[in-house]
């Protein structure tokens, strides 16, 4: 029992928790490491907000696209028709069927 008492006492005082002998700007896991724990730490943040930033932007890519490929399927519907219709002859059909897929 008194092996875990020591174990568990060591591993406290081994973590960055505040202490008397430090000064207030060091309690920070990032700050006690200096200039490169800040840079860390700024790095971490640009990671993350990037990382939130761009999952976004590719949802929102996402939605719009299968909105634009409802909208393109609906046209090339009508286009179809109108060909089969005979209202519109085949190069027409081909060059409106090849503006409307790019």
């Amino acid at each position: 029992m008194e092996r875990l008492i020591l174990l568990g006492y060591q591993l406290l005082t081994q973590l960055p928790w505040p202490v008397p002998e430090r000064r207030p700007w060091q309690w920070h896991f990032f700050w006690g490491r200096g200039r490169w724990g800040m840079l860390t730490a700024v790095l971490v943040m640009i990671l993350f907000w990037g990382i939130v930033v761009g999952g976004i932007a590719l949802i929102a890519r996402l939605i719009l696209s299968l909105r634009r490929d409802k909208k393109s399927a609906a046209a090339l519907a009508i286009l179809e028709e109108r060909y089969a219709k005979g209202e519109i002859d085949t190069n027409e059909f081909e060059r409106k069927k090849k503006d409307l897929r790019s």
